[in-house]
C-alpha cells in the first residue's frame, strides 16, 4: 500500500450532509457500506450483486471488480461521516468577515420554507423566532477544534475506531446556517475552512510526523491530477481527503456512486504506480 515516494497513500471520501430526519442517518448509511469499525469501504456493498445499473454492471466485469479491489486495498479507501456543524463552526471561525456579517444580517425567515419542510413541528414558533440571526458572534477557533475532535475522520486520523453513533438531530438553526453557508460559499472555500482547522489542532494536539496540510493541491507535483480536496502529509502517510457536501439527507446509492465514479476511477486513472499496477490486471 505504498506510493513511488515509499510513503503509504489513504484516499478517504469525507460526506457532509444534513441529517433532519433519522438519527444519525449519514454514519448508519456509511455504515452500512463498510467492512469495520474503521470504515473500510466493502466491494461487495459498493457494487451489490442486484444492482442492474450501467455502473454496477461495469464495475462487475471481471477486471474491473479486481481492479477495484486491488484500488480499495491499495489506498485504504474508507468512508467517512462529517457533521454540518464541523463545517459551520470552521467557517465562522475563519477570518473572512464579509461572511461573518453575512451571517450577522440573516435571519431564520430566509430559509423558512426549507426549514418547515424539514421540520414540520417549526409551524408552531411564534413570528419572533423567525427574527433570530444566524450568528450573533464570531465563532473561537477553539470551538472549530473541540467541533473536529469529535469526529469519525479525527478518530480514524488517530487511528482509533469510528466513534458511531451520537443519537442526536441536526438543530434546525444549525441547518439554516449550513444552507445559507452553501449559497455564499464556493466548495473549495469550504476545503480551506476545513483544512485550516485541520492544520490548527494537528499544531495544538501534535500529529505524528506531521509535514504539511495542502488545500486543493496537485498531489503529485509533476502532474496536474489528481487533486485532493486536503491532503495531510506525514514522514510517512499521506491522507487525501475528498469532501462531499449535500444539502439534503444522502442516499447509500448516492454515496456508493460518488466513490465509485468521482474519486475511485480519478485515481486508478491519475495515479501513476496504480494505473501502472492495474494495467497488467487480466482474469
Amino acid at each position: 500500500m505504498f506510493s513511488l515516494k515509499g510513503e503509504q497513500d489513504h484516499v478517504w471520501i469525507v460526506y457532509v450532509a444534513p441529517e433532519t430526519r433519522h438519527f444519525d442517518h449519514t454514519f448508519h448509511l456509511v455504515d452500512g457500506l463498510c467492512k469495520d469499525e474503521k470504515l473500510h469501504a466493502a466491494p461487495l456493498k459498493l457494487v451489490t450483486p442486484e444492482s442492474e445499473t450501467s455502473s454496477s454492471k461495469h464495475w462487475r466485469k471481471p477486471d474491473e471488480w479486481t481492479k477495484l479491489i486491488l484500488t480499495l486495498n491499495r489506498l485504504d479507501v474508507r468512508l467517512i461521516n462529517l457533521p454540518i456543524v464541523t463545517v459551520v463552526v470552521a467557517a465562522l471561525a475563519s477570518n473572512n468577515s464579509e461572511l461573518l456579517r453575512s451571517f450577522k444580517s440573516t435571519t431564520l425567515r430566509k430559509y423558512r420554507d426549507e426549514l418547515l419542510r424539514e421540520f414540520p413541528q417549526l409551524a408552531q414558533e411564534d413570528d419572533k423566532w423567525w427574527d433570530t440571526v444566524l450568528s450573533r458572534r464570531k465563532e473561537q477557533k477553539q470551538n472549530a477544534r473541540l467541533s473536529l475532535e469529535r469526529t469519525n475522520l479525527y478518530s480514524l486520523l488517530k487511528g482509533s475506531p469510528a466513534r458511531g453513533r451520537t443519537g442526536l438531530l441536526e438543530s434546525p438553526i444549525t441547518y439554516a446556517q449550513y444552507l445559507h453557508l452553501r449559497s455564499l460559499t464556493h466548495e473549495r472555500e469550504l476545503h480551506h475552512f476545513l483544512g485550516d482547522v485541520i492544520y490548527s489542532l494537528f499544531k495544538f494536539n501534535p500529529f505524528p510526523g506531521l509535514k504539511k496540510v495542502e488545500i486543493e493541491t496537485p498531489f503529485l507535483p509533476e502532474q496536474s491530477d489528481p487533486v485532493p480536496d486536503v491532503t495531510i502529509r506525514t514522514d510517512t502517510d499521506n491522507y487525501l481527503l475528498e469532501f462531499h457536501f449535500m444539502n439534503k439527507q444522502i442516499t447509500a446509492s448516492e454515496m456508493a456512486r460518488y466513490a465509485l465514479r468521482n474519486v475511485i476511477a480519478k485515481y486508478q486513472r491519475s495515479l501513476p504506480y496504480l494505473a501502472s499496477l492495474l494495467r497488467d490486471v487480466r482474469t
